[in-house]
């Protein structure tokens, strides 16, 4: 029998879908008033997609949990056989989602229209950068169960400690020292940069839809022809430990050692 999640207090717990269905006829008045209240209060138009925002990652997840467990049109993580929790998407289906708005509507718009659009502010993923410490090695987890099981009110760290070698997920080890960081690229080292693949997934073409979005918009901005942009930012730290990729706010740049106390908008497909 699959089990979904349901809201006890803050956090999920799983339920079986008799008990889903039971609970979801005690409260469904209850829903049609207090839960829509909090869904507008807490879900915001960021510039043309919809968003669930909280103070930090750990609020996030708390509201996609309370707001989203039933809504089958939200991606879920599945624990095991059995059992699975609703999760935000990962960065490379935030790129997907923004990459196809825009093919078919926004690249009609105006150039700042088309630059905002492109540039959403703490967007975040269930996608992991395991961190080891001491070297410049990352471990990119598009679904990082340490990020979609996080505990709650885990609001005092920034980061989520590991031992490196223990984390479990599918996922891609990258020697950083070996690629280009810290700076602006050309759309060719863009298009080579094997950390920015696996971001994506090694999706070739979505990848390479992205970056043509993005050095077309660059040189409307910048006005010349071999213009630079996503720089890949890397985070060197003592110990092992989890953070999550993010965008830079208004810049094409990703920073893959983004901290959990920031505030954190996730992406919602409707």
């Amino acid at each position: 029998m699959t089990n979904i999640t349901k809201p006890i207090g803050k956090r999920n717990r799983l339920c079986s879908k008799e008990e889903a269905k039971a609970m979801l006829e005690r409260v469904e008045v209850v829903e049609k008033v207090e839960t829509v209240q909090e869904q507008q209060q807490q879900r915001t138009s960021l510039k043309d997609y919809k968003i669930i925002s909280g103070k930090n990652y750990s609020e996030a997840m708390d509201l996609l949990g309370m707001n989203y467990v039933f809504d089958n049109r939200q991606p879920h993580y599945h624990i095991n056989d059995e059992d699975q929790v609703v999760r935000p998407l990962t960065f490379k289906e935030n790129m997907e989602k923004l990459v196809n708005e825009f093919e078919s509507e926004i690249r009609f718009k105006t150039y700042e229209e088309q630059l905002k659009f492109m540039q959403p502010e703490y967007l975040y993923s269930c996608t992991g950068i395991v961190i080891a410490g001491g070297n410049q090695n990352i471990r990119i987890i598009p679904q990082c169960s340490e990020l979609i099981m996080i505990k709650e009110d885990y609001n005092t760290e920034i980061c989520i400690e590991c031992y490196f070698s223990n984390v479990q997920g599918e996922g891609v080890t990258i020697d950083t020292s070996k690629l280009i960081c810290g700076r602006g690229l050309t759309k060719y080292e863009a298009l080579e940069h094997d950390g920015w693949k696996a971001l994506f997934e090694f999706d070739r073409s979505l990848y390479r839809a992205y970056v043509d979005i993005v050095y077309s918009i660059a040189q409307e901005k910048f006005q010349y022809k071999d213009v630079r942009a996503m720089a890949f930012n890397t985070l060197k730290v003592m110990k092992d430990q989890i953070r999550t990729v993010t965008q830079l706010n208004n810049t094409f740049d990703i920073v893959t050692g983004a901290h959990l106390q920031n505030p954190t908008n996730f992406l919602l497909l409707e």
